[in-house]
């Protein structure tokens, strides 16, 4: 089963500094390294493909993320955080329904789900720092700056504060929140809804551009000041963060169910 991989079309960018905080990706490359998540996980040599361990099998398993050497899973029972190494659990964090994939900064893991919770976990060993809860499911927050900035199926976005869960400001999307917003190094940050809109906002809750396409973009990526979207309509969309402006488009002919991921100077 997790030998079956995706290959597709491989396109060259041109390379940023790599931001400090991590977001979840399936699959996920790394140096030496190949996660794959699907009913469980899977950790290959990226060279060989040979399997080095897997976990979880037969469960339902979100994207990996990984940092100081764990990884950490998110699924219908709960987070749980591997050793990148060995593939044994060093910490868990249950829940009765499904919590998304965290962002990690700092020693933080900052965790939400279908429940509504906003919970941050003390990556280390897993201890909560603060939690707060939100109606309807809450999509994993873009890390920015001393804000969390999510959304969900209330058609909000939210600014809470990263060290105590308060809540700062709240601004309405008109419609629901596709998955995780990101962060843009200008000190902006990208949402996109099923509305089929993309919007930019300051960290004070401003609107600075919406762009509205005729397909749903459900894989949002950043790459420095350039926004990368995916989408049923078989696109990869390059934008200008500052503007909105479409910067360069590449047909692939299918669709694409699962967001592109990032590695190196390539969009996979």
């Amino acid at each position: 089963m997790y030998k079956t991989f995706l290959i597709g079309v491989v396109l060259l960018l041109t390379t940023h500094p790599a931001a400090a905080v991590e977001y979840a990706e399936n699959p996920l490359l790394l140096n030496e390294h190949l996660l794959v998540s699907d009913q469980g996980l899977a950790v290959y040599d990226p060279v060989t493909l040979r399997l080095r361990w897997s976990a979880l099998q037969g469960e339902q398993t979100l994207e990996p993320v990984v940092a100081d050497g764990l990884v950490l899973l998110s699924g219908g029972q709960g987070l749980q955080a591997l050793d990148l190494a060995s593939g044994k659990t060093r910490w868990r964090w249950q829940s009765e329904t499904t919590l998304f994939s965290p962002s990690l900064d700092e020693g933080v893991a900052y965790l939400s789900g279908e429940d509504g919770t906003l919970v941050a976990l003390r990556l280390v060993d897993g201890e909560r720092l603060w939690q707060r809860r939100f109606d309807g499911w809450v999509y994993p927050p873009a890390v920015f700056g001393e804000l969390l900035i999510t959304g969900g199926s209330e058609g909000l976005l939210w600014a809470v504060d990263r060290r105590s869960g308060e809540l700062r400001w709240q601004r309405p999307l008109g419609q629901e929140l596709i998955y995780s917003p990101r962060a843009l190094d200008s000190g902006s940050v990208v949402v996109t809804t099923f509305a089929g809109e993309v919007k930019v906002y300051s960290a004070q809750g401003e609107l600075r551009w919406t762009r509205r396409f005729a397909s749903l973009k459900s894989g949002l990526l950043v790459n420095g000041e350039r926004i990368l979207l995916s989408g049923l309509d078989g696109r990869i969309d390059a934008l200008d963060a500052a503007t909105g402006e479409s910067l360069w488009r590449r047909s692939l002919g299918e669709r694409l169910t699962l967001p592109a991921a990032l590695h190196d100077e390539r969009l996979l």
